[in-house]
C-alpha cells in the first residue's frame, strides 16, 4: 500500500429555501394568530414555518403605521362655535391641539385627510 492515501469528501447541496409570498390578508391573519397565541416570537415562527426576521419586520411595520396616540370624536357641524361667542361657525371646525396650535377645517373636509393633517402637525410640534 502506498503511504499517500487520498480521502474523498462528499458535499451535500443545501436544500432550496422556499420563499412564500404572502398577501396583506395572510400577513394580518398570521399577526392576529401570533398575538392571540401568547407564544414567544421564536416559538410561533417555528410552529408556523415563518422566518423570525419576517415576523419581526411585519410587527415593526405595523407599529410604524399605527396612528398617533389620542382619538378623534365625530362632532356635528353645529358643535363648532366661533371663539368666545358660542355661535356656530359657518361650515368650519376649529381644533386646538395640546401644543396650542389651532387648526380650522371646512366642515366638508375629508376625515382621512384631516386625520393625516393632524398627525403631521402633532409629529412636527413634538
Amino acid at each position: 500500500m502506498s503511504s499517500s492515501s487520498k480521502s474523498l469528501t462528499i458535499v451535500r447541496p443545501r436544500p432550496l429555501r422556499v420563499i412564500h409570498q404572502r398577501n396583506a390578508e395572510e400577513r394580518e391573519s398570521l399577526l392576529a394568530q401570533y398575538e392571540r397565541s401568547g407564544q414567544t416570537q421564536r416559538r410561533f415562527c417555528q410552529e408556523n414555518r415563518l422566518p423570525l426576521s419576517t415576523l419581526t419586520y411585519w410587527l415593526r411595520q405595523r407599529r410604524q403605521r399605527r396612528p398617533v396616540k389620542g382619538s378623534f370624536v365625530q362632532l356635528p357641524v353645529a358643535a363648532a362655535c366661533l371663539p368666545g361667542t358660542g355661535e356656530p361657525a359657518a361650515g368650519t371646525v376649529q381644533i386646538r391641539l395640546p401644543s396650542q396650535i389651532e387648526v380650522r377645517v371646512g366642515a366638508g373636509a375629508d376625515p382621512m385627510w384631516v386625520g393625516a393633517l393632524l398627525q403631521g402637525v402633532l409629529a412636527c410640534s413634538g
